[in-house]
């Protein structure tokens, strides 16, 4: 608060009834006492030799009224060095004799009566010229494949210029300095495959123009990479009621690491194949028999997997095109190839298949198969077994035999149930009324189970060896 004229006043009361009082009125003087000034700390310093160096003191006088404070330098202080007295600025601009350590103390007094005053001394190092950074150094040289723009790590120079600030620069265009970091450009990456270990060099500048040059070596980290699809896998065909077959190529899928696949198939939605589907990894093979109600498109993938670490996948897509079959039981290559023997060739087997199923089972309607067909006996394609199916086949072996409709395709087409007579056979072959009886049979489209008594199967191997067809109709 300071020295001044301080005024009291001071009333006694007694206890009497009524109370009386006296107040007294005083002043009392107080005289200032001088305090020191407050100075703040100087912190150590460097200055480089021929270039100015600056720093201010900084004091506060805490007497009332406050006193003025002025500066100046202590003893011993280095030639040069200068104080403004009342703005505390401390200048110098070191000699080259004056290189190393150096103290200066700086005293703020005031002009209170006695006067006090406040010393602070602080530790300045005097530098040589301007010296170029002696390295560069990177935080990190550590970097995964494949990864877009990331930060490598800091860039720091080496300096022996305490305190000098430094830019760098970076000669591999894929790379950037951003602030002080190396990374690489938007949109970069590096390919551990293509460039397992790199170099780039950097160019670190201080602040006087002096550089230095470092070559700094990074190592790209492999990361497993997926395998990717190399040739596309196309549409495959397949018909209702017949087996089907596919192998996965051995070039649909490559993997950049050389890593071992392993080949799955799903459907299209990642759902497991239908039950009638079923796929063999180790041989590739797709295999299944699309029975009832799986004609349309059927979209699949084939997933390759690989035995990195952690495992990768890569996907290739197709679909299958499965044909709607309306005659699942007729032979599509060859309809009177009921035995569908490799070569195709149309014989006595073939008759004998129809008649050996309509002798065990009877005539009637052929449900959907269920699996791969062995027998094709709808040889008119209607969906049933009958004498008609049979005969379709005696009426192109007896046509063959004697010279007539001795193309197969021909026969193929021609829908009579009745045989036609060979103008080359014999009259019991035109007259027997075994033909009509079998031809009125046929159309009649039933025929009995086979007893011992049945007269109609013995006539049947009668007529077939009658006609002149190679080889001979038995039981």
């Amino acid at each position: 608060q300071g020295g001044g004229e301080f005024q009291f006043t001071v009333r006694v009361t007694d206890d009497g009834v009524p109370a009386q009082s006296q107040t007294v009125v005083f002043s009392i003087n107080v005289n200032e006492l001088n305090s020191s000034p407050l100075q703040d700390e100087l912190p150590n310093a460097t200055a480089r030799l021929g270039q100015p160096f600056a720093t201010t003191a900084v004091a506060t006088d805490v007497d009332l009224p406050t006193q003025l404070v002025r500066y100046s330098l202590g003893p011993n202080s280095p030639a040069g060095v200068s104080i403004g007295p009342f703005t505390g600025v401390v200048t110098w601009t070191p000699t080259s004799q004056q290189i190393g350590q150096h103290s200066i103390t700086v005293i703020a007094q005031d002009d209170g009566s006695p006067s006090r005053s406040a010393k602070r001394t602080f530790q300045i190092e005097v530098l040589s010229g301007n010296s170029a950074p002696t390295d560069i150094l990177l935080s990190n040289t550590v970097v995964n494949e494949n990864v877009v723009g990331p930060i490598i790590g800091q860039l720091t120079a080496v300096d022996p210029d305490s305190g000098d600030s430094h830019t760098f620069t970076v000669d591999d265009a894929r790379f950037e300095i951003a602030g002080n970091q190396l990374k690489l450009k938007s949109g970069q990456s590096l390919d551990f495959e293509a460039e397992p270990q790199l170099s780039v060099v950097i160019t670190a500048t201080d602040a006087g123009g002096l550089s230095v040059t470092a070559t700094i070596g990074i190592e790209v980290t492999n990361v497993n990479d997926p395998p990717t699809v190399q040739t596309p896998l196309v549409d495959q065909p397949a018909t209702q009621y017949r087996p089907f077959e596919f192998t996965i190529p051995a070039n649909t899928f490559t993997d950049e690491d050389g890593d071992a696949l392993a080949l799955s198939v799903k459907q299209a939605d990642g759902s497991e194949l239908p039950a009638w589907l079923t796929f063999d990894p180790l041989s590739g093979k797709l295999s299944g028999f699309p029975a009832v109600g799986t004609d349309g498109s059927l979209a699949l993938q084939v997933i390759a997997t690989d035995n990195g670490s952690p495992a990768a996948s890569g996907v290739s897509l197709f679909e299958l095109q499965i044909a709607a079959n309306v005659s699942p039981w007729q032979n599509e290559v060859n309809r009177l190839n009921v035995n569908n023997d490799s070569l195709g060739d149309i014989s006595p087997t073939d008759v004998l298949v129809v008649i050996n199923y309509l002798n065990l089972t009877g005539a009637g309607e052929l449900p959907p198969p269920t699996e791969p067909v062995q027998f094709f006996l709808d040889v008119n394609g209607d969906n049933q077994v009958s004498p008609i199916d049979a005969l379709l086949v005696i009426n192109y072996l007896n046509q063959r035999a004697g010279g007539e409709g001795e193309d197969e395709q021909q026969a193929a087409v021609t829908n009579s149930p009745t045989p036609t007579a060979n103008p080359n056979s014999s009259s019991l072959r035109q007259n027997d009324p075994t033909i009509a009886n079998l031809a009125d049979l046929a159309l009649s489209q039933s025929m009995p189970r086979r007893t011992k008594s049945d007269v109609w199967d013995r006539s049947l191997m009668d007529l077939l060896n009658d006609l002149d067809i190679p080889g001979d109709f038995e039981w």
